[in-house]
């Protein structure tokens, strides 16, 4: 029965944090501007005996400003190629921009979600896992007689 007090805070706490990154990121680009950019290279940042490479994106603004960021994950072998097209949100003229994917806007907080619903199967598991096993199948039990 300790388990299930330990297991279903935890698994609430993901649940309702996993809720809050998909909120922000929903909120983030229903309010932006989405746009095409292009990988213009790929940058290496230095990690030990191979780099991991960051894409370096440009794109336009509906203003016509012409801004250049980099994303903040990075991966080897690259994970794009340069002169792919990505679809990228920015807010303002151009500002907190970021590359418009489901695995990197919503990544994290489905991974979360699914660790937190994990952790309340277990929980209720727990809690609830006697009373059913006894149920299904005590009743089939022959009783002991000496």
């Amino acid at each position: 029965m300790l388990v299930y007090y330990i297991l279903l805070p935890i698994g609430l706490l993901l649940i309702v944090v996993s809720l809050g990154i998909g909120t922000y990121q929903h909120q983030s680009i229903t309010r932006g501007t989405v746009t095409e950019g292009t990988i213009i290279g790929n940058v290496p940042r230095a990690r030990g005996n191979s780099p991991r490479y960051s894409p370096e994106i440009e794109f336009h603004t509906k203003q016509g400003k012409d801004v250049v960021f980099m994303t903040t994950f990075s991966s080897n072998p690259p994970a794009y190629n340069q002169g792919d097209k990505v679809k990228v949100v920015y807010s303002g003229d151009g500002e907190d921009a970021r590359i418009l994917s489901f695995g990197l806007r919503f990544g994290l907080a489905w991974a979360l979600m699914g660790a937190g619903l994990a952790l309340l199967i277990v929980a209720f598991g727990f809690k609830y896992g006697d009373a059913l096993v006894n149920a299904l199948y005590a009743s089939s039990v022959i009783p002991f007689r000496s």
